[in-house]
């Protein structure tokens, strides 16, 4: 006698709601906790019986966001073999986790938090390396400032999810276009007879996805 399968199992209302809270405001920042709750399939109070502010809420899901990131990029295809392959490997994880690359990026006010701060940090720390060595073997152009650098790779790759969570491309597209959208801007072979800035204004600002603006 075989035994059926197990159905599989419901998320909790809690990890709903963090859920909801991650896919509505990555969307739209400003978005009123009405609209997760109907996108969490609960109700108000089931929401403030497990945060009991807005401001709760938001950092437990800026944590649940960082703590996933941070686990894929911690794969060992980031951190050896050809830099190509590690630059694909990068954009397919952050492709992939576009909602919650943005979502951090538009909830920045809560990077004063010591913890966010910290996992933040830590992503930053997975990132930049690979973009350091592609700078290193001349796969990336290393004249162009930190600051714009940033900049434009979150820019590319928000509207890389954009698009995806729109259904306007694949997801595998997305990662192939941003990824040749970006040496084609950025690539050495694209390289300018413009002078060259300072080596410091290089280094300023080159942050991963994850750490928003602050001005």
């Amino acid at each position: 006698m075989t035994q059926s399968a197990k159905p599989p199992l419901r998320p909790s209302a809690r990890e709903a709601i963090l859920e909801a809270a991650i896919d509505v405001l990555a969307a739209n920042p400003g978005a009123g906790l009405d609209v997760i709750v109907q996108r969490a399939g609960v109700g108000r109070a089931t929401l403030f019986r497990h945060f009991a502010t807005r401001t709760d809420l938001l950092r437990a899901a800026g944590l649940l966001a960082l703590a996933e990131l941070r686990a894929r990029l911690g794969q060992p295809e980031l951190v050896r073999g050809p830099i190509r392959a590690r630059l694909e490997h990068l954009f397919k994880i952050l492709v992939e986790a576009g909602n919650r690359a943005h979502f951090l990026l538009v909830a920045a006010e809560l990077f004063d938090d010591p913890e966010l701060t910290r996992a933040s940090n830590e992503i930053e720390a997975r990132v930049t390396p690979v973009l350091d060595e592609a700078v290193r073997e001349g796969v990336i152009r290393g004249d162009v400032p930190g600051a714009f650098f940033r900049d434009v790779f979150e820019s590319m790759l928000y509207g890389a999810w954009t698009s995806v969570a729109h259904q306007r491309i694949t997801a595998a597209d997305a990662q192939r276009w941003l990824l040749e959208t970006f040496l084609h801007g950025f690539g050495s072979a694209g390289r300018s007879e413009a002078p060259r800035p300072a080596a410091r204004a290089r280094k300023a600002g080159r942050a991963a996805p994850g750490r928003g603006s602050r001005n």
